[in-house]
């Protein structure tokens, strides 16, 4: 029978990984609920307004949902130890959760063209376009928000890194430390 060895860990460094564990899943589930109100905005716009290009970004809105859904799925599944079945733990999830979100992207991808050759063939009038273009907005400031959350956690975290590639600047820095230190109390 094969036996696994398993790395000795320091207490501290135990308790950093579980408490990074707790974090980064808090900010997953902050992803899931910003994607849940953004698909339930964005599908309401696109119902009162019967637009495809509206349909179509609740899609895209629906991918995001779901692969917030299997990332964290796959943060679980990486962070438990290396097993008789695993010699070297469960990281390879996370290769899973990007072939899934890949996958959802072309099926997404699929039902746009679709939708959108369908509309060609059989036009058919755009209605109450104000406030469907008021509720995509409120979508998108939404995702703005969040977005800003993860830069500035990236921002501390990360070592300074923004998400958006760039070096953080000190608001965001101060930001992320506020933020961080009211997740941890």
């Amino acid at each position: 029978m094969n036996r696994v060895q398993e790395t000795p860990l320091t207490m501290s460094a135990i308790a950093e990984t579980k408490a990074n564990q707790r974090l980064l899943e808090r900010f997953i589930w902050l992803s899931i609920a910003t994607a849940v109100a953004t698909v339930v905005i964005k599908a309401i716009a696109a119902w009162l307004t019967n637009s495809v290009g509206l349909w179509s970004d609740a899609m895209e809105s629906t991918v995001n949902l779901v692969a917030a859904l299997v990332a964290l799925w796959a943060l679980r599944l990486a962070a438990k130890p290396a097993d008789h079945n695993h010699d070297f733990g469960h990281g390879k999830a996370e290769y899973m959760s990007a072939a899934v979100e890949g996958s959802l992207i072309f099926v997404a991808a699929a039902l746009i063209i679709y939708s959108a050759i369908q509309r060609l063939l059989d036009p058919s009038p755009l209605e109450q376009l104000g406030i469907g273009l008021a509720l995509s907005m409120l979508a998108t400031l939404l995702n703005l928000g969040t977005g800003m959350l993860f830069n500035a956690f990236a921002a501390v975290v990360i070592g300074g890194v923004s998400l958006k590639g760039g070096v953080g600047k000190l608001p965001g820095v101060y930001a992320g430390v506020l933020l961080l230190s009211s997740i941890h109390t």
